[in-house]
């Protein structure tokens, strides 16, 4: 692990990796700051400009933009309410009502430490922690997915409030809605007009 870790921080440690890294943080952080726009959309506006790129600059950026945007968009949360993706609703509950009090520049320096903290910490776990959770992935078969899925059908009913009953038809109703369509497997359609039903169908239309 430590020599795959040496050998991460050479290859990140380039001029071009680095010119990378600013612009995508440039990049997050304007698309973080416009409302409606969030960091996933902000990754697949600009992966085209990618195409051209090695592989590591490239992922670099991409990674880079994700997570500047995910903080910038407590920008327009603390200064004008109006928080930049649906990650950041939190941050306008505390940080608007800082800025009613003249606390802005406050509110902005807790939100950029707070959200340097909890990236500089999760990326630290995932490093400890994804060999592990790679090995429970792979050990994971039909029988174990049957039971997440069950486990999480129960969960449904049971955490909902209101008659069970109630809970039982609206997941019945949703697992319903969900078998129409491509099936993932095989790639077949389920539940869905064959061509020849579409024609006929217009055929009666007219």
């Amino acid at each position: 692990m430590i020599e795959g870790l040496l050998a991460a921080f050479a290859a990140v440690s380039s001029l071009d990796v680095l010119w990378a890294l600013a612009v995508g943080v440039l990049l997050g952080y304007f698309v973080g700051a416009l409302p409606g726009l969030t960091s996933s959309i902000g990754m697949a506006l600009l992966i085209p400009f990618t195409f051209g790129m090695d592989p590591i600059p490239a992922i670099v950026m991409l990674v880079a933009i994700y997570m500047a945007a995910d903080y910038a968009g407590g920008i327009p949360a603390i200064l004008v309410n109006a928080p930049g993706q649906p990650a950041a609703a939190v941050t306008a509950f505390d940080g608007h009502p800082m800025r009613q009090r003249g606390e802005a520049g406050k509110a902005l320096a807790l939100s950029i430490l707070s959200s340097g903290a909890g990236a500089l910490i999760s990326v630290l776990l995932l490093i400890l922690t994804a060999q592990l959770m790679a090995d429970v992935a792979l050990a994971f078969g039909p029988a174990e997915y049957f039971a997440l899925a069950v486990l999480g059908l129960s969960l449904v009913s049971v955490l909902s409030s209101g008659p069970v009953l109630k809970a039982l038809v609206g997941l019945l109703f949703g697992l319903l809605v969900v078998t129409i369509g491509i099936d993932p497997v095989s790639g077949e359609g389920r539940f869905v007009f064959h061509e020849g039903l579409l024609e006929e169908f217009r055929f009666w239309r007219r």
